[in-house]
């Protein structure tokens, strides 16, 4: 069970479906949602609790979360199981990774914690990356972060921005350890080509 301060989120929220979800008009639309929600509840609970430390945040994330998956049933019928749960899981990290860099963009040290971040960044890429991202501006950076795919754009952000491992990544999304450096590889290329698309476009 999730505890802040002594107080269970998972526990006082069970059962209780977002707003959100009860306002669906079509029917068959509502019954879907209510059911993928129940299905997932603890577990967007759990996964939003890793990254957020604020219940609020984390309540917040979650019906977030649930919007944004409701703006997508569409193409979430379609979906078997693993890629219905793989795509709830990278819809509830994104979200709370949002709501936890919007935090940071209130603290007076966002600037500081920034160019941490792109350090480690700039030390974990190897060559020829390593000399490209190291002369890459933080801000034109991190906006080539957001344009990667979903879950690259995620690994990415838990690896350089809350400096997880690779097994603990791993655990977060419910995929191998292998796969991570997979999609770190495609991410680092990926970066690599929007920031020089990036680049050409301004010299234009």
């Amino acid at each position: 069970m999730l505890s802040f301060g002594g107080r269970h989120i998972w526990a006082l929220s069970h059962g209780m479906v977002p707003l959100a979800i009860l306002r669906i008009e079509n029917e068959a639309d509502r019954a879907f949602m209510q059911k993928l929600y129940l299905d997932y509840e603890r577990m967007l609970y759990t996964r939003a609790s890793r990254i957020l430390k604020n219940k609020n945040d984390v309540e917040d994330a979650v019906n977030s979360a649930c919007v944004k998956l409701i703006s997508k049933i569409s193409l979430l019928k379609t979906l078997d199981r693993d890629a219905l749960s793989a795509y709830v899981v990278t819809t509830i990290v994104n979200t709370s990774f949002n709501f936890s860099k919007k935090r940071s963009r209130e603290s007076a040290h966002t600037y500081k914690a920034e160019e941490e971040v792109f350090e480690r960044v700039h030390a974990s890429t190897p060559p020829p990356d390593e000399h490209f991202i190291a002369s890459a501006q933080l801000e034109a950076l991190y906006q080539a972060v957001v344009q990667l795919p979903d879950r690259e754009s995620s690994i990415m952000r838990m690896k350089y921005y809350d400096g997880m491992g690779d097994a603990e990544i791993a655990s977060l999304l419910g995929i191998k350890p292998d796969s991570i450096r997979v999609y770190l590889s495609r991410a680092r290329k990926h970066l690599k080509d929007i920031m020089q698309r990036t680049e050409v476009d301004e010299k234009a």
